[in-house]
């Protein structure tokens, strides 16, 4: 969660001058920030019911965050942004299954019920030979 207030007020002015109205509430509900362990590397992101926000609020927050947080943190040398986010997705809009996955879940399906015939073969076959042989 986003908590530092003037990282927040300068997203809040930079999303109005673009034409995106939102909270400051809003963005310290919205945006999440987590460092990954073992490296300097923090991760900024977004979640938003409004459309096509989450990709602007991250972007502009990271951006505000890159500008004021050596200046808020005196031991923090400056950010470089690595990539900026291109498209979103509704955060309330979630499938189920995935297309791809149902693909996986019928191949799996199928490769498991041939291989259950394959090794139901190989027994009776070998159940045969096993008569077979008793009764020579």
């Amino acid at each position: 969660m986003a908590s530092d207030d003037k990282i927040i007020s300068a997203t809040k002015k930079q999303l109005l001058k673009d034409g995106t109205k939102i909270s400051e509430k809003e963005i310290k509900k919205e945006v999440s920030i987590n460092s990954i362990k073992g490296t300097l590397f923090i991760k900024i992101s977004a979640k938003s019911p409004k459309k096509n926000v989450s990709a602007k609020l991250v972007n502009v927050y990271s951006e505000s965050f890159a500008k004021l947080g050596p200046t808020l943190f005196s031991s923090m040398p400056k950010p470089i942004l690595m990539s900026k986010a291109q498209n979103t997705k509704l955060a309330t809009s979630a499938k189920s299954i995935h297309s791809i996955h149902k693909k996986g879940i019928v191949f799996g399906a199928g490769f498991g019920f041939v291989c259950g015939i394959i090794i139901s073969l190989i027994i009776a076959i070998y159940d045969n030979y096993k008569k077979i042989g008793k009764s020579e």
